[in-house]
């Protein structure tokens, strides 16, 4: 224990000094909360000592500067203005934590990296929702995409829902889909862009949302990852940070999924001219042949029906031949 008396103590480090300085400062100032003022005021004079040794006689110079600058912009009413404060940085404690915070989201992510790498883009996309609550320690993750010909968002993979269409630019993922922008909610239902319908039917309580834009390689927002509901407190920079990852990683996967749509698309069209050529240049008779190229044509330009017509040049008209072989007779 410290033999030194709480007086010389005091003393020597020009503590009253201290006090006055703190308590000129915040009454000439007004703050409306004096805590994080004193707290933002002292980070300044931590920030200016850059870890040197405190020295008692710095504090009379605080307080003469203190009533210097009062002098210079103290209004009538004995206010100052103009004189402005910065926020106080986190210390190192705080620093610490935080990214102790983020490298812990880190590494969840590379465990996680071997579980998305599929070729399957749906499998792909599933990994991604279950990854992101894992993760982030949500309670449910949505993924939409974007459907340009209705100008909605469509549910693609979500955990603990499944039948949602959100109109764009409606509700938080519509807004984001609009915009492009990241939005970070501590209380959904404070939020005016926020639609409490889902809530209501499904009698589930949305509180927190993190939700972030899906884009394309070329920059177009192609759907949006929604996180809901964090476990523990509220989203967190770095979970914005993590999320915006899992975002990259699921616009390759629905990129692929496009890809790997159109190549099954293409496949089959292939696979369904040969068919036709192969009908035409066979032996089969000719309903068979009938039925085979309207059969095949719907998937070659897909249609969703495909009528073949035969001259009657008796009738003077024509013979519509339509999926099976079922004829209609129309004279023209």
């Amino acid at each position: 224990m410290n033999p030194e008396k709480a007086t010389d103590y005091i003393a020597r480090i020009n503590f009253k000094s201290f006090v006055e300085w703190l308590t000129a400062e915040t009454i000439l100032n007004r703050p409306n909360d004096p805590v994080q003022f004193c707290r933002d005021l002292l980070g300044e004079k931590l920030a200016e000592n850059t870890g040197a040794t405190f020295r008692a006689e710095l504090v009379t110079d605080w307080l003469r500067n203190c009533y210097t600058e009062a002098t210079a912009l103290v209004d009538e009413n004995g206010v100052i203005q103009g004189k402005k404060v910065e926020a106080a940085q986190k210390s190192l404690p705080e620093q610490i934590t935080e990214l102790r915070r983020k490298i812990d989201g880190m590494q969840k992510l590379l465990d996680a990296s071997s579980t998305i790498a599929t070729l399957d883009p749906l499998q792909a996309t599933e990994n991604i929702v279950g990854e992101t609550c894992r993760i982030l320690n949500c309670d449910r993750a949505t993924i939409f995409t974007v459907d340009r010909v209705t100008e909605e968002l469509v549910l693609t993979v979500a955990e603990g829902a499944k039948n949602i269409r959100v109109p764009i630019g409606q509700g938080i993922a519509g807004t984001v889909a609009a915009t492009g922008e990241t939005i970070n909610i501590a209380d959904a239902y404070s939020d005016p862009r926020f639609n409490s319908t889902a809530d209501k039917m499904s009698g589930y309580r949305t509180t927190t949302i993190l939700c972030m834009p899906i884009k394309a390689v070329d920059g177009s927002i192609v759907g949006v990852l929604q996180a809901i509901n964090k476990n523990e407190g509220t989203f967190s920079s770095t979970d914005e940070e993590v999320m915006n990852m899992l975002a990259t990683q699921a616009g390759i996967a629905l990129q692929n999924a496009n890809v790997f749509r159109n190549a099954e698309s293409a496949r089959d069209k292939f696979r369904s001219l040969l068919d036709i050529i192969r009908a035409m240049q066979g032996e089969m008779g000719v309903n068979s042949l009938i039925f085979t190229i309207t059969q095949r044509t719907i998937r070659v330009v897909d249609a969703d029906r495909c009528t073949l017509y035969l001259v009657d040049n008796v009738h003077r008209g024509l013979f519509a031949m339509q999926g099976e072989v079922k004829t209609l007779k129309s004279c023209v």
